[in-house]
């Protein structure tokens, strides 16, 4: 197991972190922990900066590297991500209030979709010890790239035993439902094969609002959801799943981490 965790010095960072550690202390993992910097005068002091700030959490000793790049946040994340390759990329938001306040936290969403690997993203008051899963939100719309959630939803399921709820909010109005039934049976098959617990839940609609993100949230609160799974890019045949339904979703105020898959 090798996880990437991006740190930006902040209390966000110390969560995600920890969470990559929980993870990384029972599968015997690595962690690499980056940071990106604009300028190459800041490298030095900044991996200094980073080098100790894990340090500080490494409590179980975790095998931990650091990298520091240096350019374009998203280019040269990609960069050093690529001499990794890690199975999740973990990183913690700080929500709408503090969007604009660090380095990673206002580009969150542009982020996880420049990345190719999957993002796991947490939130400032994440309410998930992530090695403790049992209940996976699996929402449905009319995505093409359906697969790849699927994939990923089934992985982590496999690796903590959890049930996954496939969940589809009725709203026949818009969007090709057609595709988002055939979702529904292709999840099912899925999870079948693959031995993964599963539920399908129907609901009608229960907010008028754009998109999918109130009402699944709603659920999640309700049905004490730990971890919610996000196609991180935006598909051009559904009205619903739009940038603004993914953000709504990535920096929920129930803390509940969001796994974005891509690809």
């Amino acid at each position: 197991m090798k996880i990437a965790v991006f740190i930006d010095f902040s209390d966000g960072s110390k969560v995600a972190l920890q969470q990559a550690l929980l993870l990384c202390s029972a599968k015997q993992g690595k962690i690499l922990a980056i940071n990106i910097v604009a300028d190459e005068d800041k490298k030095a002091e900044v991996a200094q900066k980073l080098s100790e700030f894990v340090q500080a959490s490494n409590t179980n000793q975790v095998a931990i590297d650091i990298a520091v790049g240096v350019g374009d946040l998203f280019a040269e994340s990609k960069r050093v991500l690529f001499t990794f390759n890690p199975n999740y990329v973990f990183i913690c938001t700080h929500g709408v209030k503090g969007i604009v306040q660090t380095l990673f936290g206002a580009f969150i969403v542009k982020l996880v979709q420049s990345i190719p690997y999957p993002s796991i993203v947490f939130q400032e008051n994440n309410s998930v010890q992530f090695n403790q899963i049992q209940k996976i939100i699996f929402p449905i719309s009319e995505h093409e790239k359906f697969e790849l959630k699927m994939e990923e939803a089934t992985k982590i399921a496999q690796l903590y035993g959890a049930t996954v709820h496939i969940y589809y909010i009725n709203k026949p109005s818009l969007g090709d439902e057609e595709r988002k039934l055939a979702n529904i049976r292709n999840a099912v098959n899925h999870f079948e094969n693959a031995g993964v617990k599963y539920e399908v839940v129907e609901e009608d609609v229960l907010f008028f609002s754009a998109g999918y993100a109130k009402q699944t949230l709603d659920y999640c609160k309700r049905n004490q959801i730990q971890l919610i799974t996000l196609l991180a890019t935006v598909p051009e045949r559904d009205p619903f799943m739009n940038e603004a339904d993914k953000e709504n979703f990535i920096m929920n105020e129930q803390g509940i981490p969001v796994i974005c898959c891509n690809g």
